[in-house]
């Protein structure tokens, strides 16, 4: 398995922050849909949720809810629902 190179996870980063509407509940499926629409194959997009998720929250782009759900891609996982940050500035850059 090759390593995903690094342009490879900022594109994808741009991808999670493009997708993100403040107060708006979303998932690892979600973030897996819009990786996949944009190029990445199943093996990339699923070893990059968790870091592009883990690196947005500590950017201060997303927070966990409350709220928990069973993956539609993998009945078997149980997954943290997350929303934006509404203080976050999500404006598109040109």
């Amino acid at each position: 398995m090759e390593p995903i190179s690094q342009s490879r996870r900022s594109q994808a980063l741009r991808i999670l922050h493009s997708q993100l509407i403040p107060n708006e509940p979303f998932t690892g499926d979600t973030l897996y849909d819009a990786l996949q629409h944009n190029g990445f194959s199943d093996d990339e997009a699923g070893r990059l949720i968790g870091g592009l998720m883990r690196t947005a929250s500590s950017r201060g782009w997303i927070e966990k809810t409350q709220n928990w759900t069973q993956s539609a891609r993998n009945r078997s996982n149980i997954q943290i629902v997350w929303q934006a940050c509404q203080r976050v500035d999500l404006r598109r850059k040109k």
